[in-house]
């Protein structure tokens, strides 16, 4: 009977191991549902738009770009978390706003529902004037701004940009802080003059105003590879002034992990093809894969931050 039941145990051991690698295999048997939290044809969109061809050659199924924009992200996320868990709806991320957000009270879901397939990319922030301003470095800011408290205007294209603002403010440094619902939106307000000092991401830097502007800082702990020459926050003296998060691209965390494991390997080839990497880097992505393993211990590294940025913004709403 005790050798019955030891052959019945293993048979059941046998069973349950032994789903895990069919499982990988046999994903994915039907297309794969991509949401972009965003409208059609910003960043993410446009990069998942390169990667969409080498991803379908790699896992043998086709991509269904779906729209859900609003709330910086939440609503795409949100319907991400609320599909079945199971590997065939997944979304694009910008760290700072879809992790922000729930802790701010926007958008209906938990940020710990969510996982990581692959983290691809860091995404600083950049603090640019235009070539003829005033302001040649951080400090000249700060002094002007010291001189005319609230004169000073600085346009901020997202979350991560406006936490740069708020802790030149929270620094003592009295700018007067302006939100834009974009990047691209924040820098158009540069070339028209009505801010002196705009805070967005690399990228978006790289895509509109470059020709036009100068970058004072970048606001991370390490300089980009993008602009080699442009000193970071850290380096001036101001060692408060980091919002660098990242893009990437998630599941749900229930997710079997050998289908996190399945599409964590498509995006990996996906995004070392030399011609991805190279039309990256033109649109101001330097590509830094992490599998869905390494990911996920980015991003508990991050949380923290990101809690601190979350508590900030409260503060300065109970003002």
């Amino acid at each position: 009977m005790r050798s019955l039941y030891r052959s019945l145990l293993l048979a059941a051991a046998v069973l349950v191991f032994g789903t895990v690698p069919a499982q990988a295999q046999e994903f994915p048997s039907k297309p794969i549902t991509m949401i972009v939290p965003w409208n059609a044809g910003g960043g993410m969109d446009v990069f998942a738009r390169i990667l969409e061809p080498l991803l379908v050659k790699e896992l043998g199924q086709p991509f269904a770009f779906v729209y859900k924009p609003g709330a910086s992200g939440s609503i795409g996320a949100a319907a991400m978390l609320a599909a079945k868990p199971d590997g065939y709806t997944i979304c694009t991320n910008m760290l700072d706003s879809q992790f922000l957000n729930p802790l701010l009270g926007v958008g209906n879901f938990n940020v710990e529902d969510s996982a990581p397939i692959t983290i691809f990319a860091e995404d600083a922030n950049v603090m640019c004037v235009l070539k003829d301003s005033p302001f040649k470095t951080l400090a000249d800011v700060e002094k002007a701004a010291k001189a005319n408290p609230g004169k000073v205007v600085v346009g901020c294209g997202d979350r991560s940009g406006q936490a740069v603002a708020m802790l030149m403010q929270k620094r003592g440094i009295p700018v007067k802080m302006v939100p834009f619902v974009s990047g691209v939106k924040a820098g158009t307000a540069l070339l028209s003059k009505q801010i002196d000092v705009c805070i967005h991401p690399v990228g978006a830097f790289m895509n509109t105003v470059r020709d036009r502007a100068d970058v004072l800082a970048l606001a991370a702990g390490k300089r980009s590879p993008l602009l080699p020459d442009v000193p970071t926050t850290v380096e001036q003296g101001y060692t408060d002034l980091i919002a660098d998060a990242g893009r990437g691209f998630f599941c749900h965390k229930d997710v079997p992990d050998a289908v996190k494991a399945r599409l964590s390997a498509a995006f990996e080839k996906a995004c070392s093809d030399p011609s991805v990497v190279e039309r990256a880097r033109n649109s101001g992505i330097v590509i830094d894969f992490n599998d869905y393993k390494a990911s996920a211990e980015k991003l508990k590294a991050m949380m923290p931050r990101f809690e601190n940025t979350a508590a900030l913004f409260k503060s300065a709403l109970k003002k």
